[in-house]
This record gives C-alpha cells, sequence and structure tokens, in this order.
C-alpha cells in the first residue's frame, strides 16, 4: 500500500457463556472476547444498550458486540461498500468507553481499523486518522503493517506541520478539532483528557483574544475572529459532547467550573446535565438529544460542532434516554434511528420489537414498520442477506401487531416488509426463501404488482400453471385499482408463458391484451404512471410482434422521457441494450452506449451496456464501432466482480477465468451467460450454445437480465402479426 498523505498530498451459533472476561495469555497477548453467532448479535447488543451497569461480564459481552461488528465492517469494505463499512466501524468503536475491554474488543482487527485510517486520511481528517492508525498498532502483530502505519503517522505529522495557523486562537482551535476527532474513535481515558483540555485551552484564548475589540481589518484579523467565535458558540457544546461520549454528562460541568468558564454554560442547559448525571433524567436525556439532532440539522455551517462530534453526542443521548425509561416506545425510537445509520439495523428491529404492546398507537406502530423497512432497504444495498433475514425475524412481534384487525389502517403494511425481504432473498437466488414471503405478502395485502413478483418465481421454479392462475389474479386486482400498466405487464407474461408451452392461440390473445392495454396507458397519459415506463414496455411488445423499428422509436421515446430523471435513465438504458441484444438490433445497442456514455451512467452500469454491445456486434457478425474498447480501457477504478467483466470484455480472462472469478449465484449466473455468448458459432455446435444458455435460463437468480435475455433468445422463433387497425407510433 503506498504512503498515506491527507487532504492536498497523495495517498503514496450462539455467543460463549457468561466469565470473568478475556483471560491474558502467558506471552502477554490479549485474547479475543467470546464470539458471537450472527444470530446472538442483536439481541447482545440490545442487552449491552439497555445495561447501565458495569461489570465484567457486561463488558465481556460489550467487547464481543464491538467484535461483531468490526467483522462486519471488514466485510463491507471487502464487498466494495466503503461508507457502510466506515459507518459500521464507527458505530462500533462509538460503543466502548474508557474503562471498557478496548484491547480485547479490537483484538485482531487490525485490517478494518487500517482501512477506516486511510479513509479518515484521504478526506483530511488528521485526528481521527491519527488515532485511528495509533489503535490499529496496538491490535496489529504484523512487522511490515506496523513499517506502514509508521509511514502514514509521518505523513501526518508533516502535513499538520505544513497546514499550522499562524494565531495562537487559530493553533489552538485546529488542536481542538484534532484532538475532539481522535476521542471519538479512541476511548481511552488519554484521549478524553486530551480533548477536553485542548478544548478549554481553545476557548481560554478565545476569550483573551482581542482581535474582536476594535473591529477586524485585515483577512488574518477576521479568522482570527471567526475562530474566537467558533469557540466561544461550540466549546461549551464540544464538551457537552465529548461527555455524553464517555456516559458523563457530568463532565463538562465539572471541567468547566474548573476553568472559570461556567458562564459559558446556560443555566438550564446545567440543569439538564446534572439531572441526567445524577439521576438519569429522562426528560434531561431527552432534551440533550434534541438539542445535538437540532445541531446535525444545521448541516455545514462554519461556527458549527464537526459532524462526528453531534452525531456521536446524539447515540449517546439517545443511549442514555433508552436506558433511562425502559419499556417506552417513543424514547426508544431516537436510539433506533442512530442504530440504522451506524450499521445495525437488526438491532434497531430488536429494540422496537422489545417495545411494542397492545398499548402501542397506530401512528407509532407504523413509524416502526418504517424503520424497520428503511433498514432492510440498506441492507439491501449492501448485499447483507443475513442480517435482513435476522431483521424481519426480530420484527416478527411488529408485524405480528399490525397485523391485528385494530391495526388495519398502519402504513407501511407488513405485506411490504415480507415483499422486500423476498426481493433480497431473490437477489442472491435464495427462491425456496422467497416464494413463502411473497405467499404472506398476497395474504395479507393482495397488490398487482407483488402477484406478478410472485408468478415470476413460479415460473422460474417451473410451476407455469401456478404462476397462470396467479397471473390471472394479478390481472383482476389490476383491473379493480385501475393500474393499467401492471395489468399490461401481467398479460406481456402470460404471453411468454403460453409461448413457452407451445400455446399459440393463447400466446396470441394474451399479447393482443397487453398491446391493448398498454396504448391504453399511454393514451391517458397518467400523472402517476411515468411514460417511459410505458414506452419501454411498448417497446418490449413490438419486440414479440418482430416491428423492429416502432420498437426502437418506442425506446427512444423512452430515453426521452427518461432525461432529468436517474433512475429511469439507467432502467431505459439497460432495457435498450437487452432489447438490441435479444433480437440483435446492433443500431438500437449502439445508440444505447452512446447515450449511456454521453448522459454519465455509471461506470458499473455502463460496462454491461458495453458489453452486451460488444456481444450484438459480434454475433450479428458486424464489425466493431470502436466504443466498447474505449469504455472498457478508460474504466480504471472499476473493483469486484465488474472488474473481472471489464478483464474479460478486453480478453484479460477467458470464460474459464471468469467463471473461477465469480463467488455468488448471480455472479456464477453471469459468467455461464457471457461464456456462452462468447463461443463462436459455428467454431461450436448451436446445440453446445443452446443447453448453455438453457442452464442460464433455468438459474435461480432470477432479477438478472442476463436470465431473461437467455429465455428470450431460447423462445420458440415465432412472429405475431399486429392486431388490425393498429397504428405503430
Amino acid at each position: 500500500m503506498p504512503l498515506l498523505v491527507v487532504g492536498a498530498l497523495v495517498l503514496a451459533g450462539c455467543a460463549s457463556g457468561p466469565g470473568t472476561g478475556p483471560q491474558t495469555p502467558a506471552n502477554g497477548e490479549v485474547a479475543p472476547p467470546p464470539t458471537l453467532t450472527d444470530a446472538a448479535f442483536a439481541p447482545a447488543a440490545h442487552r449491552i444498550l439497555l445495561a447501565n451497569d458495569r461489570n465484567g461480564e457486561t463488558k465481556q459481552l460489550l467487547a464481543s458486540v464491538v467484535q461483531h461488528q468490526l467483522k462486519r465492517a471488514e466485510a463491507l469494505y471487502d464487498l466494495g461498500y466503503p461508507a457502510a463499512a466506515e459507518a459500521a466501524a464507527s458505530g462500533a468503536l462509538l460503543l466502548l468507553r474508557r474503562d471498557d475491554n478496548v484491547a480485547s474488543a479490537l483484538h485482531g482487527q487490525s485490517q478494518t481499523l487500517l482501512l477506516s485510517a486511510n479513509a479518515a486520511a484521504r478526506r483530511g481528517n488528521a485526528g481521527r486518522a491519527r488515532a485511528l492508525y495509533q489503535l490499529t498498532k496496538s491490535a496489529n502483530r504484523d512487522p511490515a503493517v506496523e513499517a506502514q502505519i509508521n509511514r502514514h503517522l509521518t505523513a501526518l505529522d508533516d502535513f499538520t506541520r505544513s497546514t499550522i495557523g499562524t494565531s495562537p486562537v487559530i493553533r489552538t482551535g485546529e488542536a481542538s478539532r484534532e484532538k475532539l476527532a481522535a476521542a471519538w474513535v479512541d476511548p481511552s481515558n488519554e484521549a478524553f483528557t486530551a480533548a477536553q483540555a485542548s478544548v478549554i485551552a481553545w476557548m481560554e484564548t478565545a476569550l483573551e483574544s482581542q482581535v474582536a475589540e476594535g473591529g477586524p481589518t485585515s483577512r488574518g484579523e477576521r479568522d482570527d475572529a471567526m475562530e474566537a467565535y467558533r469557540a466561544v458558540r461550540s466549546g461549551a457544546p464540544a464538551l457537552i459532547a465529548l461527555g455524553l461520549r464517555q456516559g458523563d454528562p457530568l463532565s463538562a460541568v465539572k471541567a468547566l467550573d474548573d476553568a472559570d468558564l461556567s458562564r459559558a454554560l446556560p443555566p438550564g442547559v446545567r440543569l439538564r446535565l446534572e439531572a441526567a448525571g445524577e439521576s438519569g433524567s429522562p426528560e434531561a436525556y431527552l432534551d440533550l438529544f434534541r438539542l445535538f439532532d437540532g445541531v446535525r440539522r444545521e448541516g455545514d455551517v462554519e461556527t458549527s460542532l464537526p459532524p462526528h462530534v453531534a452525531d456521536g453526542a446524539t447515540l449517546w443521548a439517545t443511549i442514555g434516554l433508552y436506558r433511562s425509561s425502559p419499556g417506552r416506545l417513543e424514547h426508544a425510537m431516537p436510539l433506533a434511528m442512530s442504530l440504522v445509520e451506524y450499521g445495525m439495523p437488526e438491532v434497531a428491529t430488536t429494540l422496537l420489537a422489545q417495545n411494542v404492546d397492545q398499548r402501542t398507537s397506530a401512528e407509532a406502530l407504523g413509524w416502526s414498520l418504517s424503520l424497520v423497512l428503511r433498514g432492510l432497504i440498506e441492507l439491501s444495498q449492501t448485499e447483507q442477506t443475513s442480517a435482513a433475514e435476522r431483521s424481519v425475524a426480530e420484527a416478527e412481534p411488529l408485524l405480528r401487531l399490525a397485523e391485528e384487525a385494530r391495526y388495519s389502517e398502519v402504513r407501511p403494511e407488513p405485506a411490504r416488509v415480507y415483499s422486500l425481504l423476498a426481493s433480497i432473498e431473490i437477489r442472491t437466488g435464495a427462491l425456496d426463501r422467497a416464494l413463502p414471503l411473497l405467499k404472506k405478502a398476497v395474504e395479507h395485502t393482495p397488490t398487482a404488482d407483488t402477484l406478478v413478483r410472485l408468478a415470476s418465481l413460479e415460473r422460474q421454479r417451473g410451476e407455469l400453471d401456478g404462476a397462470l392462475a396467479t397471473l390471472k389474479r394479478a390481472i383482476l386486482v389490476a383491473q379493480k385499482s385501475g393500474d393499467v400498466l401492471i395489468e399490461a405487464h401481467a398479460e406481456e407474461l402470460s404471453f411468454q408463458l403460453e409461448r413457452d408451452r407451445g400455446n399459440t392461440a393463447e400466446a396470441r390473445a394474451a399479447l393482443g391484451r397487453a398491446l391493448e392495454r398498454t396504448l391504453t396507458a399511454r393514451a391517458l397519459d397518467l400523472a402517476v404512471v411515468p411514460p417511459a415506463a410505458v414506452e419501454r414496455l411498448f417497446a418490449r411488445i413490438l419486440e414479440h410482434y418482430g416491428d423492429m423499428r416502432g420498437s426502437r422509436r418506442a425506446y427512444e421515446r423512452a430515453l426521452s422521457a427518461s432525461r432529468g430523471h436517474s433512475i429511469e435513465i439507467e432502467v431505459t438504458l439497460t432495457e435498450m441494450a437487452r432489447g438490441a441484444l435479444t433480437t440483435g438490433d446492433v443500431r438500437l445497442a449502439r445508440l444505447a452506449t452512446r447515450s449511456a456514455l454521453d448522459l454519465g451512467l455509471a461506470p458499473k452500469d455502463l460496462i454491461y451496456i458495453a458489453l452486451w454491445q460488444k456481444l450484438t456486434e459480434q454475433r450479428a457478425g458486424a464489425s466493431s464501432d470502436g466504443l466498447p474498447s474505449q469504455i472498457f480501457t478508460s474504466a480504471t477504478d472499476t473493483t469486484g466482480w465488474n472488474a473481472q467483466l471489464q478483464k474479460f470484455a478486453l480478453g484479460e480472462l477467458d470464460g474459464r477465468g471468469l467463471n473461477e472469478a465469480a463467488r455468488t449465484l448471480p455472479e456464477r449466473t453471469e459468467a455461464d451467460f457471457y461464456q456462452a455468448l462468447a463461443i463462436r458459432v459455428p467454431a461450436a455446435a448451436p446445440a453446445e450454445v443452446a443447453a448453455a444458455l438453457l442452464r442460464v435460463a433455468d438459474s435461480q437468480a432470477l432479477d438478472l437480465i442476463e436470465v431473461k435475455i437467455a429465455r428470450d433468445l431460447l423462445a420458440p422463433a415465432q412472429k405475431f402479426a399486429l392486431p388490425d387497425g393498429v397504428t405503430v407510433p
């Protein structure tokens, strides 16, 4: 790993049973804490969040919780989700206080800490980076890594010296912010004491400054005046935040009194700190939460606290609030929100589920389910399927309560939770786990789109009769709700099923109904239906009719309607490229790739579209226009699976190598697909290509577009004439 410089510089089962705490081996090395299973993590974390005691058993369990969360962060780094990984690591470290088993909690986690330190250094947060590098050294046993850390620390020292302020008030301000940043990740008493003393020195220097008395006249004086004002305005809140982070609200009161700075603490705030520290008053903790939550909502204001300081103070204010009044759902809600932000959504779900009962209001229950959904969405975006499963399992009390008749108006409905988890399972190819979830969703709330989703799953499992029956039910539900577009989708899927079964008459009728409903949707111009979505479906239906010119025009209209909406653009361009590969339309493939490049599509999506153009040209026997190669060679920051596809497209990796690089079912399915389409006919028998595509079409990775393309390529080669009287725009 190259040398790190900051800012403008270059970066050149179950838990083990309770015991007496980790034992130190004879050689002096700290032992890791007992390991928590995934299933035990959320209950254990909830127990820690609720516990006011600081005995050995509690500290041991806390060390296990922190270990588990740091391992999660490491996995997220490996998967290519650095922002989620940093949030998870920050949440883990913030749970530790100065008298906890820190060495045990961090044992073996040097890689996670090093990656977090690197991220802080890249952002120019020298204090946080320095503290994380020091923590990495304490958890590391590799001399090479230690040498690397020392180089990073030297670079940080050089950077700090090169940017140090010229006046006393600015220098003390910079020092206080660095010490505060360090104390937020380093829970040691040394870090706490250094940060507290630094903030006091900052405030004292600001009060001694004479720059503002006569009015600043130079830029330097204005900078000094702003720094002095910042110290007066945010010094006391910084000390309060620091004390809350250590579970000691009274420390700010004592520090300010000892420094004869008590006037910086408003009387009302002093009373709240005393009430929180002396009696654990829930009202006091609630006010402190509101104070720092308000600071967070201010955004990036020059004179406000650094964001991480307000974030950490908010977390510990919510923990204090929850501990002060267990059983009160309204006092559990703020902590639940913080846990989702720090990458522990299943713990948030556990906390909420433990605090609902028959007295819970419909509004509070709906809010809780909304937070469960938010957590599931974040887990789905970072491939944390097992955590999503645990979150829904922990949400069972919430879901059961919401299914009672008296909560029939609660929104979101429980069905949305089941449907979302089913989508997550489908994405990983776990259709057996997704099926009961979708059935439960439609049993509770039979929406047309969920029924279509269920039919697609049944089809992939080979349950064609069941799929057709489910689609008929979806069509009836769509008709009752007036959802013309989803009705058209259901009819188009019915067409595919009947076509694949050889039922030509039934297929023609279903396709005709799909066309008629899509034309109706176009004519109605419904505000709730995106025009691009209508045109995309229209284009696909015209593909089935063999009207490639009409289909291409529909895609062009869809692209025009998508402009200004990033998600719509992504979906439209992906569909255009899919349609081109399915039908062999080289012109459409090139339009999709050029538009994707011009419109700034994300590299992860652009690589797929360029690859599909290359395959379309290859299958059509057309020479390349050079655009795919340009995209493949210019994409220098791709990672993970996209990087493997890039190598495959450039010829640096063959089909076997691509298969070996695949680590999940969807990736293995994609590898099979691209290996199959890369087979050059007649160099290989067409039957060999068909057999390879059949394996892809039958894959459990239902959501992959490659599965849909394989199915279309294998479909019976029959075209249907457009119904009489239909004019294609």
